[in-house]
């Protein structure tokens, strides 16, 4: 803009110039109209020029192509959407209760989202080898609540004590009879294969009520079960007193 006044000036100089030998009336009356006609036109022009700076700056600040950044969001999406497994609390068939798709991955309150493997291979890759990474946590999850202290995986131990630290905010921790055990570097019953408790990640609870071979569950243990679902763990079909942190094992 001030360029453009520059401009302006220069003309009335050239034509004072060439308007050498003209009465001073004529030449004052042709630079008013320069000056007149400069003027009329300031507003168009500013607008022109602010509109040409208004583009300019958009394109300067418009985001880049950033793949990676795409990616992230797809990501952050896919994540809220993950879905927690819940139980019906009125079913008491535990092979019906918990035949739905893996969860698990998403975090729940303050717990970090963890990975809920499908299958032997699956359990190495997120966990590791048998027996390896057990840390011991101290976690209301005695009888009626009292503290014990719980060897598990070290990625479990967080999701382990919120589970029981929820049963104790909802007033249910009557509901626990017995501990039964978390880590045992053992194989399954009568197998050869190793069992979920030699990885730390599955824990028995009230075993003598509700049996290994049972297709029923008590009722106080449906109320636990609905808890141990919400953060992932899974029950076997007729094995009600065992939750573990994977499926198809």
């Amino acid at each position: 803009m001030r360029q453009f006044r520059r401009n302006a000036v220069l003309m009335l100089l050239v034509a004072s110039f060439f308007m050498t030998g003209c009465d001073a009336q004529q030449i004052l009356d042709v630079i008013s109209k320069i000056a007149t006609g400069v003027q009329q036109a300031m507003p168009a022009i500013k607008n022109v020029v602010d509109a040409f700076g208004q583009v300019a700056n958009n394109v300067n600040n418009a985001p880049a192509d950033n793949p990676a950044a795409a990616n992230n969001n797809n990501e952050q999406a896919a994540a809220n959407n993950a879905n927690v497994v819940t139980i019906d609390p009125n079913a008491e068939n535990v092979g019906n209760a918990n035949t739905t798709g893996a969860a698990g991955t998403a975090g729940v309150g303050a717990v970090q989202a963890l990975e809920r493997p499908d299958g032997r291979a699956g359990i190495e890759r997120v966990f590791g080898a048998r027996g390896t990474n057990q840390v011991t946590v101290t976690m209301a999850a005695g009888p009626n609540g009292s503290a014990r202290s719980i060897t598990c995986h070290r990625l479990i131990a967080p999701r382990l004590k919120a589970v029981f630290d929820e049963i104790k905010a909802q007033g249910l921790s009557n509901l626990i009879n017995t501990n039964d055990g978390c880590f045992n570097n053992r194989n399954k019953r009568g197998g050869t294969s190793p069992s979920t408790h030699a990885w730390g990640i599955a824990i028995d609870i009230n075993a003598s009520q509700n049996p290994m071979g049972s297709s029923r569950m008590t009722s106080g243990q449906r109320q636990l079960a609905a808890i141990f679902q919400r953060y992932g763990f899974y029950q076997l079909p007729n094995d009600p007193m065992h939750f573990q942190y994977c499926t198809g094992y």
